[in-house]
């Protein structure tokens, strides 16, 4: 199954494919990146690398294997992204066994601008599912591709940062990078 979004594909997949994984220096710590052949599977910060490696297998079902290369788009994206000078990306995205929901909130939270800060409620009310705002707060919790999904981007109603997997440091580091505070 396959959705489009404004700025990639992100394409849901049943299928069990070949997962290489990466480990990336950036401004925020180690980011630990995975991909299929079909797109980005997983970005973390700050996981480790037994962590982040038995999540990968837990997850998909299949042992990762090491792959610079594989993954050279997408930290060439985050690159561009840490230095400011990509606002969007573009890297499709493997969502594997995800549920329609969190796909509908996670293509709505892709469409945030650089910059710009939208809350919890407004996705719910976008995907038109006003009364999921904690569902949809939920599903956000659980995004497994940081940054390429910018989660960080979606605040509480009051203003105020709320959670995000990586901790509110993380959250206002990216946030203050794409001046949005």
């Amino acid at each position: 199954m396959t959705f489009l979004t404004k700025n990639a594909i992100i394409v849901r997949s049943i299928m069990k494919c070949k997962v290489y994984y990466t480990f990336w220096d950036s401004p925020l710590g180690t980011l630990e990146i995975a991909s299929s052949s079909t797109g980005v599977v997983c970005i973390s910060i700050g996981r480790g690398r037994d962590s982040f490696l038995k999540m990968l297998k837990q997850r998909l079902g299949d042992t990762p294997v090491e792959g610079k290369e594989e993954n050279r788009i997408v930290t060439e994206e985050l690159d561009s992204y840490f230095t400011g000078t990509l606002k969007t990306f573009k890297s499709s995205l493997d969502l594997r066994w995800r549920s329609p929901f969190q796909i509908a909130v996670w293509n709505e939270v892709r469409k945030i601008p650089y910059g710009q800060t939208t809350t919890y409620q407004s996705i719910a009310l976008a995907i038109g599912r006003k009364e999921l705002t904690r569902a949809v707060g939920n599903a956000i919790g659980k995004n497994p591709i940081q940054i390429l999904i910018p989660c960080h981007r979606v605040i509480k109603y009051d203003g105020s940062l709320g959670g995000y997997i990586s901790g509110r440091d993380i959250k206002r580091k990216l946030l203050e990078l794409e001046g949005a505070i």
